[in-house]
């Protein structure tokens, strides 16, 4: 990692980033880090098909996580233009098996069952979310945006998924920010947090 670093820049942009990761991964095709370090990049930037390739190679690579996991599953919905299609929906289960209390995984979870037209698992699936997250966060009003507009007491339509999925990266990355400002000895964390960072551009 430190290897990697060191050859970028400190003002290459993203694209440049990627290109370095890319030549890295096509010398050192076994390096799982750096396939989950571009995966969530590719998502970012629509590249869905090279998400999904990357997500399968890190796992294969790392073992299995409930992020990476989350992770493909959430490249497999996007590249079905949102659907949250059987693939996907395998993913997120296996996910939720690994950590129960992953949030990406729980939210299209919810957003599966609304889909299917099971309007009640998905209120459900909703209101459980929503008593881990702050009502007063970008996450917490969206999963109450979809709440409403289950019971009847909404206006409008849903959000779109590129607006969803942000708010759910935003709220994650605080949360995984939070935890290493209380122990900063989790170098994982510091991994994680590097990377949903570079996503974001900050």
């Amino acid at each position: 990692l430190s290897e990697r670093l060191d050859s970028f820049s400190s003002d290459a942009d993203l694209s440049t980033l990627v290109t370095q990761v890319e030549a890295r991964l096509e010398t050192h095709p076994e390096d799982g880090m750096g396939w989950a370090t571009i995966a969530p990049v590719y998502v970012s930037t629509g590249r869905y098909n090279e998400a999904i390739t990357a997500y399968t190679k890190a796992i294969s690579l790392l073992g299995e996580s409930a992020d990476l996991r989350s992770g493909l599953g959430e490249a497999r919905l996007a590249a079905a233009d949102g659907i949250v299609t059987a693939e996907a929906l395998k993913d997120l289960e296996k996910a939720l098996q690994i950590d129960p209390k992953n949030q990406r995984a729980q939210y299209y979870q919810a957003v599966a069952a609304e889909q299917d037209g099971d309007r009640p698992r998905a209120l459900a699936l909703y209101q459980n979310l929503a008593r881990n997250i702050p009502p007063d966060s970008e996450p917490g009003r969206l999963i109450m945006r979809r709440i409403d507009a289950l019971t009847g007491t909404a206006q409008s339509a849903v959000p779109d998924e590129t607006t969803d999925q942000g708010a759910m990266i935003r709220s994650m990355v605080q949360r995984l920010d939070e935890k290493l400002t209380r122990d900063g000895s989790d170098l994982d964390g510091w991994l994680r947090l590097m990377r949903a960072y570079q996503v974001l551009g900050d």
